[in-house]
């Protein structure tokens, strides 16, 4: 009954996209479109970065459920307590976004937002119970959430309008390959090393992709300052 009554909105979703349904461009040949997105560095560059902003997370988020059952031996109850209050980090983080783009910058706020969740994803395996490894898994989820959004609006704003929609799709799926490697790397790691040197390793990707967004980008966001100067 679950599994069906989580059908039912997609099955609506369907009718959604075919009243929104558009005629394609003319002219624009799909192949055309993706290789023009490979040749421009922006593109190259978001989808690089891409693979490694998704590389500390895919590494230890699926394993999140298995790390406090084993390390904590915690039921099922707290669990679910820890994914609500990861939830509610997730509202609040896209909530704070636009304040974090207001202080700090788009390019800043993603660089800010990934930096800061990475010590929090190290406190969340040094926690000594579970509820305060909940709250700092909850914290690392804020600070990831109040830079993602940041990210999307940067993507489309280095990118040519022309190229947007196909420039979004391969960094979807630069994202989600990571995310499906980084999670069998993980899975290895958990079983043959332990939880500690999977977090730990974790953060070292979350900042290692902090600063490589940074470089990758400072060059565009130092021209936007000298048009707007």
């Amino acid at each position: 009954m679950t599994l069906l009554t989580g059908c039912a909105p997609a099955l609506l979703t369907l009718w959604l996209a075919r009243e929104l349904a558009v005629a394609p461009m003319a002219g624009r040949d799909p192949r055309g479109l993706f290789w023009a997105c490979l040749a421009h560095p922006a593109v190259r560059r978001l989808v690089l970065t891409g693979v490694a902003l998704a590389s500390g997370g895919g590494l230890v988020l699926p394993f999140v459920n298995l790390f406090f059952l084993e390390t904590f031996a915690v039921g099922s109850r707290e669990i679910a307590f820890v994914r609500v209050g990861a939830t509610l980090a997730t509202v609040a983080g896209a909530l704070a976004a636009p304040l974090l783009a207001a202080r700090a910058g788009l390019l800043h706020g993603v660089v800010l937002g990934r930096s800061a969740s990475a010590p929090w994803l190290l406190l969340t395996d040094l926690a000594p119970t579970w509820w305060s490894a909940g709250g700092a898994y909850a914290v690392r989820t804020f600070c990831v959430y109040c830079s993602d959004p940041l990210h999307t609006d940067f993507s489309m704003r280095v990118v040519p309008p022309g190229l947007r929609a196909t420039a979004s799709s391969l960094t979807f799926l630069s994202w989600n390959v990571s995310l499906a490697v980084t999670g069998w790397i993980g899975g290895e790691l958990a079983a043959r090393v332990g939880y500690p040197a999977l977090f730990s390793l974790g953060t070292v990707l979350t900042l290692a992709a902090a600063a490589c967004f940074w470089f990758a980008f400072r060059a565009a966001q130092l021209q936007g300052s000298s048009r707007t100067g």
